[in-house]
Parts: C-alpha cells; structure tokens; sequence
C-alpha cells in the first residue's frame, strides 16, 4: 500500500444518476445493475450520493406516509458527498472510510470530475494483503538486514490505529484533520479541535506502573467516546496525549462538550494520589476554525492555536477547558480543591 495511488485500487464502473431522480428510478437501477450505491452527479461532478441504507431509510417512510411516492435524490442522498483524487494515496482512502463511517468513496480528478469508486471492503481486502507481504519478508530467513529493516518500516507505515487505545495514530489524525479543513474552507463550515493531556500522567505511572497507567489511558478513551457524537473523532497524538476532532461545531459548543466531558471523569472519582487535587482529571485546549474568521491555509494554525490554549490551563490549576480567544485567557472549567467542583470561571 505505500506507494500506490488510489487510481490503482479503484473501480471505474460506477452508476450516477442526476440530482432529481426519483427514489422509484434510483431503486430500478441498483436492481438492474445490482450496485449497492449510487453517485448523484451535476455533469460530472459528484453532489450526492445514495446507498443501500438510504433508501431502505426513505423507503420506510414512503410506506408509512412520512413521505410523498415521488421523492428526489436530492432530498434524501448524503450530501455533501466525500471524495478522494486519483493521485491520492490508497492509505488515504482507508484513514477517510474509517474515520467518517463510510462504505464509498467517489474518485475524481483534479478538476472534480468523477473517474471511479472505492469501495470499504476492497481498501480492507488491499490493506490486509499489504500487511501479510511486509509480515512475511520480515519472515524470510534469507532476507538481508537492510531488507528487514525496509519492510519493518513499511510494516509502521500501514498502521492507521494505536494499538492500545483503537483510536486512529498521529499519521491518521493528520490526514483527517486535513480533509476535515479543506471542507471546512471549501463549505465555508467550521470546525473545532480539543487537545487532550492526562494531568500528572508520569506520577500516575510512577505510582501506580506503566500497566495501570495504560488501563487509565483506555478508561479515559471510554469516557471520551461516550461523551461525544458518532461524526466526532478522537487520535492519540502522543503519550498520554489526545485530540478530540469535532466537524461542524463552533468554538462555545465544542468548549461545552469538553467541559462536560471533564466533569464526566471527575464524576468517576479515579484516585490519583500523586496529584494535588487527589483524583485523574484531563486538562484541554480547544480552538476553532469559523466562518467569520479570516482564511486560514492550514489546520495546523488550529492545532497551534488548541495547543496553546491547553499550555494555559497546564500553568494554572490544570483540569480546566481553554479556549483560544487571543491570548486563550477563557479557562473554561476547573476543579476545586475543596469542593472537588468548581463553577465555571
């Protein structure tokens, strides 16, 4: 898979269909072809796109009367649609499927012109292969140590998952969050990022040892993605560091859902004895990308910006939530020595 560009991988038979067919015409053609999707298009650009689910989904309410018979595609079809370019990496296409929950990946070229479809099944297939090629020539008994050492490497770069946590790796978390900016830019939507750090996390370790200190860092990871929408995802960028990627969410509501996540862990009451406030607690960052704000070429200005929001509350108290606002004076949330809750600041 290193090395190879999604063009190689995909399939060129794909079946569109314009943007006011009918969800009867839509259902005629996947039987016709036995297609489990099919891609809305304006010309040759990709709009939309209708699966199996969706019209199982629209269909359900067409028999219940929650719908009218003649409903069009685009009424119903996800929108707008995810693609992938051609010349993009194949490991690409597999971070954006795993990521954003999606089964198919429309290819197109560099003018967005549609050109092929991916599929899940096929990049897991292509994927799983990979693996068991770079395993095997690490097993082969006369491979030389430079050929060893290539295809360990090679091994490193297919993994897109930590493999404690089962979130998505730093090499991941950077591909998201570029997709994720370029259609924040491209749709004028915004979108915010929360930088994670487990509060006294060496002392814990020290404490209590690496192995308890591992088991924390899954129970935190539980108490994140319970906390958190479905479309929202979370990436292990560093040792006891996280990043909660929350698409469509403006700064005060991604500070809010962060703000409830802490009081979550703190409600669990997780004894830390090492740390000063006597408990596990999380100290964050958060900032935003938003429309009103001037253009920003890169996600990593946002990265920047949450990191440096999150040094704020690691000078201070630490278990709090900051925003950045210039000077990322806006500490959310904190604990109390005392009370063990504090108001919001």
């Amino acid at each position: 898979m290193p090395g190879q560009d999604v063009r190689a991988l995909m399939s060129m038979k794909v079946l569109c269909a314009p943007p006011e067919a009918s969800a009867r015409e839509l259902v005629a053609l996947m039987h016709a072809h036995t297609y489990s999707c099919i891609v809305i298009s304006d010309g040759d650009r990709p709009v939309g796109i209708v699966t199996e689910r969706d019209l199982v989904g629209v269909l359900h309410q067409i028999l219940n009367g929650e719908q009218r018979n003649e409903v069009a595609a685009s009424e119903f079809m996800s929108a707008p649609v995810l693609t992938i370019q051609e010349d993009r990496p194949v490991f690409e296409a597999l971070v954006l499927c795993r990521s954003r929950h999606v089964r198919h990946l429309p290819v197109v070229d560099r003018n967005g012109g549609l050109v092929g479809l991916l599929t899940q099944s096929d990049l897991i297939g292509h994927h799983l292969r990979s693996i068991e090629v770079e395993r095997a020539r690490l097993d082969d008994p006369n491979a030389e140590a430079r050929d060893l050492i290539a295809a360990n490497e090679r091994l490193k770069a297919l993994a897109h998952e930590d493999a404690l946590l089962g979130v998505g790796n730093r090499r991941a978390m950077e591909i998201d969050l570029q997709y994720t900016h370029e259609a924040s830019l491209r749709y004028s939507s915004p979108y915010s990022i929360a930088l994670c750090d487990v509060d006294y996390f060496k002392l814990y370790n020290d404490t209590y040892g690496h192995q308890a200190g591992d088991g924390i860092l899954c129970r935190i990871v539980e108490v994140l993605q319970t906390g958190i929408r479905k479309s929202d995802r979370i990436y292990r960028y560093g040792g006891d560091e996280l990043l909660v990627l929350l698409p469509m969410t403006p700064l005060e509501s991604a500070k809010s859902t962060l703000q409830r996540l802490l009081e979550d862990l703190v409600g669990l009451e997780i004894g830390h004895s090492a740390s000063p406030l006597g408990q596990l607690t999380l100290s964050c960052g958060v900032s935003a990308m938003q429309p009103s704000r001037r253009r920003i070429l890169s996600w990593k200005q946002i990265f920047d910006e949450a990191d440096h929001a999150l040094y704020r509350v690691k000078r201070g108290s630490r278990n709090g939530v900051a925003t950045f606002k210039g000077r990322a004076k806006d500490i959310a949330y904190g604990l109390d020595e005392n009370s063990k809750r504090a108001p919001v600041a």
